[in-house]
C-alpha cells in the first residue's frame, strides 16, 4: 500500500508536465506560424515596393528621355512648356513606351496606375553678376519630374491599393539664344562687321557682298561689340577636342556637325573635308581650319564657328554654310581664304588683311536663318539629379 501511494503522486506529476510540455509546444508553434505568416507578408510586401519602385524608375527614364528629345524639337509641347515658362507651370507627360511594357512586370491579378508630372521650380533671366539677359526667354531654370505609381489587387474583383511609390526629381536647364541676342534681336544681322578695320568694299573689291548695303548697320559701336559673352548660357564649357568627338558633337566617321547649344573648346579644331551640318548651335574654340565643305542638313540648321583667340582659315573651293566670327581682347582676330571663298552665312572679325587671301574673287552671301531669333533657342536639360522617394500605404 505505501509503494502504491508513492506512486501516484509521480504519475500525477509526469502528466502534469507532459501538459505543460504540449501547451508549450502549441504555443511555440502557434508563434512559429503566426511569424513565418508576417514573415511571408513582409516578402510580399517588400516584393510589390520593389516592383513599384521599378516601374517607377523606368518611367522616369522615359520621362527625361522623352525630355532629352523634345527639348530639341519646336513642334513638340515640351519645347514650348519650357521656352520662357514661369514658375509654377505643369505639364502631364505622356508615356506609350512604359503603358505597352508594364503588365510584364506585374504578376497576375494585379494592375498599375502611373503618372508623370513635369514642374518648373524657377527661372531666373540674369546670370551671375545680376545683369539681365536681352531676351527675357533666355536663361537659367529647375525643372521637376514628378512621378507616381500604384499598384492595385484585382483579385478580388474590384481594386484595392496594395502600394504607392512616389519618385521626385530635379534637373537644372538652360535656355540660350544662337544668335548672341542684343535689344534688337539677332547680333549677327550684316554679312560683314570688322571691329577694328575701316576699309570699305565696293563692286572692284576681290571680297564680294552681296546685297551688302541693303542690311541695317548694327545697333551698337562695332569696335563695342561683344558676342557670346554670357558664359552662363554656355552648355558645356572648358572641354578638348577629344572630348567633342567622345560626345560626337564632331562626328568625324560620319561627317556630321551634331550641334545643340553653344559649346566651348580650349583647342584648335581643323574640319577636313566635306561635312554636314545638323542642329543649330555654336562652336567656340581658339582656332578653326577649314579644308572642305559645311552643308547644312536643312534649311532651319544653324552653326557659327567662334575663334576666340586664333583666326579662322578656309583653305577649299566648296560651299561654306556658316557664320565664322574671330574676334579677342588683343584685336587680333581674323580670317583668311587660301581659295576662292564661297560662303553663305556671314564674316565678323577684327579686321581682315586681303593681301593674305589667294588672288581669286570671293563671295559672301547672307544667311538669313542668321535674322530669325525665335527659331535660335535651344534648351538644354542636365542629366543630373538630386531626388527623394518614399513608399507608402
Amino acid at each position: 500500500m505505501f509503494f502504491a501511494s508513492r506512486q501516484h503522486p509521480r504519475q500525477g506529476s509526469i502528466l502534469l508536465l507532459a501538459i505543460f510540455i504540449a501547451i508549450s509546444l502549441t504555443i511555440l508553434s502557434l508563434s512559429y506560424f503566426r511569424m513565418m505568416q508576417a514573415a511571408r507578408n513582409t516578402d510580399h510586401r517588400l516584393g510589390q515596393q520593389f516592383v513599384a519602385r521599378e516601374i517607377a524608375l523606368m518611367l522616369r527614364e522615359e520621362t527625361m528621355a522623352t525630355i532629352q528629345r523634345d527639348c530639341r524639337n519646336r513642334r513638340s509641347q515640351i519645347f514650348w512648356f519650357m521656352l520662357g515658362a514661369v514658375a509654377g507651370a505643369q505639364l502631364e507627360m505622356r508615356l506609350p513606351l512604359a503603358s505597352d511594357n508594364l503588365s510584364r512586370l506585374l504578376k497576375p491579378g494585379f494592375s498599375c496606375e502611373f503618372s508623370s508630372r513635369l514642374k518648373i521650380v524657377n527661372f531666373i533671366n540674369y546670370d551671375h553678376k545680376s545683369r539681365y539677359y536681352d531676351s527675357n526667354k533666355e536663361g537659367h531654370g529647375i525643372l521637376a519630374v514628378h512621378i507616381e505609381v500604384t499598384l492595385l489587387d484585382e483579385r478580388a474583383g474590384g481594386k484595392s491599393t496594395v502600394i504607392k511609390e512616389s519618385l521626385h526629381s530635379q534637373y537644372d536647364y538652360l535656355v540660350a539664344s544662337m544668335l548672341s541676342l542684343g535689344k534688337r534681336g539677332s547680333r549677327l544681322m550684316r554679312p560683314l562687321t570688322l571691329r577694328h578695320d575701316r576699309q570699305t568694299f565696293d563692286r572692284y573689291s576681290s571680297l564680294q557682298i552681296e546685297d551688302y548695303e541693303e542690311f541695317p548697320a548694327g545697333e551698337e559701336d562695332s569696335s563695342e561689340i561683344e558676342l557670346y559673352n554670357r558664359i552662363t548660357l554656355w552648355r558645356l564649357r572648358s572641354l578638348r577636342l577629344a572630348d567633342l568627338e567622345q560626345m560626337l558633337i564632331i562626328d568625324r566617321e560620319r561627317k556630321i556637325l551634331n550641334l545643340y547649344g553653344i559649346c566651348h573648346c580650349n583647342d584648335n579644331i581643323e574640319l577636313a573635308g566635306d561635312w554636314q551640318i545638323k542642329g543649330k548651335g555654336v562652336i567656340i574654340a581658339n582656332s578653326f581650319n577649314i579644308t572642305g565643305a559645311l552643308k547644312k542638313a536643312s534649311d532651319e540648321d544653324l552653326l557659327v564657328l567662334y575663334a576666340r583667340k586664333g583666326k579662322i582659315t578656309v583653305d577649299t573651293t566648296e560651299k561654306i554654310e556658316a557664320a565664322l566670327i574671330s574676334i579677342n581682347d588683343s584685336r587680333s582676330g581674323t580670317i583668311e581664304s587660301r581659295q576662292t571663298l564661297n560662303l553663305s552665312g556671314m564674316l565678323l572679325a577684327d579686321y581682315l588683311n586681303l593681301d593674305n587671301w589667294s588672288n581669286n574673287q570671293h563671295c559672301v552671301s547672307f544667311d538669313k536663318a542668321l535674322l530669325d531669333a525665335e527659331k535660335s533657342y535651344q534648351i538644354s536639360v542636365s542629366p543630373w539629379t538630386n531626388y527623394r522617394s518614399g513608399a507608402r500605404n
